[in-house]
C-alpha cells in the first residue's frame, strides 16, 4: 500500500476552485511529444510514477504508471485514460501504454459517507488492533538509527544513561550495534552488540537474545523465549510499529492485566488517527489512584513523521512512576527508520551457548 517511489511531479487538483460537482479545469503537463492532461474529480490528484527521459518525454509504447491520491472524505468511482475505463484497485495504482496522441487521465469521485471513528482506544485489545493497522507503515523498513536517554530516580538520587545504536533486520536475525555512557560523560563511552536469532534450547526451538559488551565481559548475557512463528517478524523487526509491539505493549499488558482496583487507561487516538503524510501524535496514560498523585502511573507519547505511508522517524517520551513519583524512570528517544532489502547476515554470529542467563531472568 502507498509504496511507490516519487520520481516525477504530482499533477494535482485544487479543491478551492469553484467547479462543478466532479470536475475541475484541465491541468496540462507535457511529458513527451504528446501531453498528459488531467480532468480530475474533487478530492483527487494524480502522481505520475514512471520516470521520463532527461527532457521529460515519453516515447510511444512506454508503459506509464500513475497513482490516484484521494483526500480524506472522498472515494474513487472511476478512472479513465482517454476512453478506456480502468479497473479500480485498492492501491489506486494504474498503468497504460503511451499512444501516439495526447492522453487525458480522468477521475470521478464522490463524498465518502463512511463514518469516521471518533472513539479513542481505551482497552488493550483495541490497542493491539490499532497496532495491526500501524504495521503497514513499517513496510520496507530494515534499519533503525536511535538514541535513548533514561533517567532513573530513587528518591533524591538521579542516574542518567544514554544508549545510541543502529538496528538492522536480517532474515531470521537482528543486530543492534550500540554504545552507552552515563551522566552525559561521553569520554567513558563503551560499546556492545545485541544479536537475536533462533536456536534450540532445552530440546525445543527458541528465540535468543545475546548482549555482548566489547570490554566488560561480566555483563554479557543471553535470554531465551519459546519460539513462535507468528512472533518472528516482531522479534527481528526494525520499524516503529514492530518496536512498539515488541518493547512497549508487553509492559503495558502486564500493567493492565494486573487488574489494580481503580485503574484507568486512556489514549488520544483511534484507527482514524493514521494519515498518509504528516505528523501523528500517540499518547497512552495508565494510572492507579489519584490523577494528580498516582500510586502507579505510566505515560507515553510518540510523535510520528509519516511520508507516503511509511513512518520515517519518531520522537518518544515515556514515564513510569511508583508511590506518587517517589521512584520513577523517564525516557526520551529519537528514532530514524531506513528502507532497504532484508538480506542474509554475513558477519560473525555469536554462540548463545557461550553466555550465561542473568540471575534475575
Amino acid at each position: 500500500m502507498r509504496k511507490s517511489l516519487k520520481i516525477s511531479a504530482i499533477l494535482c487538483s485544487f479543491s478551492f476552485l469553484l467547479v462543478s460537482c466532479n470536475q475541475i479545469d484541465d491541468d496540462v503537463v507535457i511529458v513527451s511529444d504528446y501531453a498528459i492532461r488531467t480532468n480530475l474529480g474533487i478530492g483527487s490528484s494524480v502522481e505520475i510514477i514512471t520516470a521520463a527521459d532527461q527532457n521529460g518525454l515519453y516515447i510511444e509504447g512506454t508503459e506509464v504508471s500513475f497513482k490516484v491520491i484521494l483526500t480524506e472524505g472522498y472515494k474513487l468511482n472511476e478512472v479513465k485514460v482517454n476512453d478506456d475505463i480502468l479497473e479500480l484497485n485498492s492501491e489506486n495504482v494504474y498503468k497504460f501504454t503511451m499512444p501516439s496522441e495526447d492522453v487525458t487521465i480522468r477521475t470521478r469521485t464522490e463524498k465518502d459517507d463512511t463514518p469516521i471513528d471518533t472513539e479513542n482506544i481505551s482497552t488493550l485489545e483495541g490497542l493491539y488492533d490499532f497496532v495491526d493497522e500501524l504495521l503497514a507503515y513499517d513496510e520496507g523498513i530494515n534499519q533503525q538509527v536511535y538514541s535513548t536517554t533514561r533517567r532513573d530516580n530513587y528518591s533524591a538520587i538521579d542516574i542518567y544513561a544514554t544508549q545510541e545504536g543502529t538496528i538492522t533486520q536480517y532474515k531470521d536475525f537482528y543486530v543492534d550495534d550500540f554504545s552507552q555512557y552515563y551522566d552525559e560523560d561521553t569520554s567513558n563511552k563503551y560499546y556492545g552488540i545485541i544479536q537475536r536469532g533462533i536456536t534450540t534450547y532445552q530440546n525445543q526451538e527458541a528465540f535468543y537474545q545475546i548482549t555482548d559488551y566489547t570490554v566488560d565481559n561480566s555483563s554479557d548475557s543471553v535470554q531465551y523465549i519459546v519460539y513462535d512463528e507468528s512472533q518472528k517478524d516482531f522479534v527481528f523487526g526494525a520499524g516503529f510499529a514492530h518496536y512498539y509491539y515488541y518493547n512497549y505493549l508487553p509492559f503495558l499488558s502486564q500493567l493492565l492485566n494486573s487488574e489494580q482496583e481503580g485503574a484507568v487507561f486512556t489514549t488520544n487516538f483511534n484507527k482514524s488517527s493514521l494519515v498518509e503524510n504528516g505528523t501523528v501524535n500517540l499518547t497512552t496514560h495508565y494510572y492507579v489512584g489519584d490523577f494528580e498523585a498516582a500510586d502507579i502511573e505510566a505515560m507515553r507519547e510518540d510523535i510520528l513523521t509519516i511520508v507516503d505511508g511509511t513512518i520515517v522517524s519518531a520522537t518518544s517520551t515515556s514515564y513510569y512512576g511508583l508511590m506518587q513519583a517517589t521512584n520513577f524512570n523517564y525516557q526520551t528517544s529519537t528514532m530514524r527508520f531506513v528502507k532497504g532489502d532484508i538480506g542474509e547476515f554475513t558477519g560473525v554470529r555469536l554462540n548463545p551457548e557461550n553466555y550465561d542467563i542473568p540471575q534475575n531472568s
